[in-house]
């Protein structure tokens, strides 16, 4: 943490000295909901179980953008109950045509919908193809078209983590499509590794590949409605680094010792009415090893209550549904009705 803070503090001195244009921004999120499981997901096999999760949300933030001619950099800091931590970080040129990007910021997998429910029980995981803030280096265009380059994540099926060479940064390239009433957003992102014999405890020399698309489209109904819609799939996606919770999502050696893909697919509407907000998703793995795919779903419905012009309360309820694993067996399930209390700087 001190090196993180540390780093901030340089770059806001270096900003500073040419900065014409500071503009900070922050957002303190309180939630208090109820928790009520199912005797499959209590785990005590008889009676259901609430609990109550209450506490400032780990998505408030405080954060601050500064701008000089055709430059710009971001610093933003995550807040929770017991933690400050790096959201993002990084410094944007414009060239005007194109812009160049370097530092930590969101991926092309971040279509949200507008839940309030936090990254525990949300969408993500349940619909949404999501794989958080990553430190990249990337290019952006006017046209929309964008390409991302990464940390490679090192696909380690035999668990041979040092016999494993990642020679390739990890690609994620899109194109964001907006007119009018219409939003259309393609992402797709690859990653490679290979193992080298010459250190592998049993010569394995086999190449692992991830990969992830997901399709995102919007449509401004009216001034009162709009529509949000993702489809998506991959393999082996949690090598990629998409969340998506207890579903299977690595690459693995089956009993024949050969490489096996886990195939993942989803995806998530949401349908929104002036200050109610209303959507779905659903999101299954599937590989070989499994009597059939291992599924979860998920649904909820807020509104909107303004307090102020800064604050508003948003009231929720939502059933989180893990139905039953590969092998039939059932997992249970959630639901959850409380609030957000969210002011904004």
């Amino acid at each position: 943490m001190r090196k993180q803070l540390t780093v901030l503090l340089l770059l806001v001195v270096a900003f500073s000295l040419n900065a014409v244009d500071w503009n900070f921004y922050g957002s303190a999120r309180m939630t208090y909901f109820y928790e009520q499981s199912s005797k499959e997901l209590a785990g005590n096999g008889e009676d259901t179980r609430l609990s109550l999760n209450y506490g400032l949300q780990g998505n408030s933030r405080f954060g601050a953008v500064i701008k000089h001619e055709n430059y710009m950099g971001k610093i933003e800091m995550g807040l929770s109950s017991s933690n400050v931590a790096l959201r993002q970080v990084y410094a944007e040129v414009d060239k005007g045509s194109w812009k160049f990007l370097a530092g930590q910021t969101y991926t092309g997998f971040s279509d949200f919908p507008d839940q309030v429910c936090d990254s525990d029980w949300d969408l993500i995981g349940f619909g949404m193809f999501y794989d958080g803030r990553k430190p990249m280096i990337k290019l952006s265009f006017t046209n929309g078209a964008y390409l991302i380059f990464m940390q490679p994540n090192k696909v380690d099926p035999a668990g041979e983590l040092n016999a494993i060479d990642a020679l390739l940064p990890k690609i994620n390239f899109g194109y964001k499509y907006k007119k009018d009433a219409i939003y259309l957003h393609p992402t797709f992102g690859i990653n490679m590794c290979k193992y080298n014999k010459d250190f592998s405890d049993t010569e394995l020399d086999d190449s692992m590949m991830a990969y992830a698309f997901a399709i995102t489209f919007g449509y401004k109904v009216n001034e009162m409605m709009s529509l949000l819609a993702q489809a998506n799939y991959g393999a082996n996606v949690k090598d990629y680094g998409i969340i998506i919770n207890d579903l299977p999502g690595n690459q693995y050696y089956n009993l024949e010792g050969d490489l096996e893909d886990v195939i993942t697919s989803g995806g998530f509407f949401q349908i929104k009415y002036d200050k109610f907000t209303a959507g779905l998703g659903y999101q299954q793995s599937d590989l070989d090893a499994l009597d059939d795919a291992d599924a979860q779903m998920s649904v909820y419905g807020n509104y909107k209550i303004t307090i102020c012009e800064k604050m508003f309360m948003q009231p929720e309820v939502g059933i989180i549904d893990f139905m039953e694993d590969g092998s039939g067996n059932k997992q249970g399930n959630l639901l959850y009705f409380g609030f957000k209390l969210q002011g904004d700087l």
